[in-house]
């Protein structure tokens, strides 16, 4: 079976007892990984174009997050490790399969860049945020959500659904609150890998 194909509930959003995670807790653990194996997945093969190859090295990547448990302190703090882990774990894949072709060469000079590195992160929180608050709203709003997403107005939504455009407009606020709280998440994310990659970014 292909794992990163495999639907995980990360596209909900988790909460996490960080203690009961820095102290080992098998139930912890699983949690993150349940939310963010598919996530670390897909930012994997973003880089080398090989499922099989990112599932392996995310696999890998969640065991070095076991490993560093204990210095966990926050969700944003793991997402950060994850992506910087799976990050340099693709370039040691590359530079390994470097000689084979000449699109290893290419992808492993994008992947050594810092502005690769953090659209690709920005790209793949941006698509698991969007997803998250989509299948987080109740039907109408959903629906209102994903119309607005594909830029049409209120009153083309109104005439659409069938609903007034006062209907359309106080839906989308709820979603925009729900919206909003997944993408603050996204700003510790980054806060983090910066503060813990210092010499390498700045």
């Amino acid at each position: 079976m292909i794992l990163c194909m495999k639907h995980y509930s990360m596209n909900q959003v988790f909460s996490l007892n960080i203690k009961l995670f820095q102290e080992g807790d098998k139930k912890a653990f699983k949690s993150v990984f349940d939310h963010l194996f598919e996530n670390i997945c897909l930012f994997i093969n973003r880089f080398i174009n090989n499922i099989p190859a990112a599932e392996d090295i995310a696999q890998e990547t969640f065991i070095t997050l076991w490993n560093h448990r204990q210095e966990m302190q926050s969700i944003a703090h793991i997402k950060s490790f994850l992506y910087i882990n799976a990050h340099n774990a693709s370039i040691d894949f590359l530079k390994h399969e470097k000689i084979k072709n000449s699109y290893n060469s290419r992808a492993l000079l994008e992947l050594e860049t810092t502005e690769t590195f953090i659209h690709f992160i920005i790209e793949e929180e941006v698509a698991q945020i969007l997803r998250s608050t989509e299948q987080e709203l109740p039907a109408q709003c959903r629906q209102i959500f994903i119309l607005a997403m594909q830029g049409m107005s209120n009153e083309e939504i109104a005439t659409q659904m069938g609903i007034s455009i006062n209907t359309v407009k106080t839906q989308k606020k709820i979603a925009y609150r729900r919206l909003k709280q997944h993408i603050s998440i996204l700003g510790n994310v980054i806060i983090w890998i910066f503060a813990n990659n210092c010499n390498k970014f700045c």
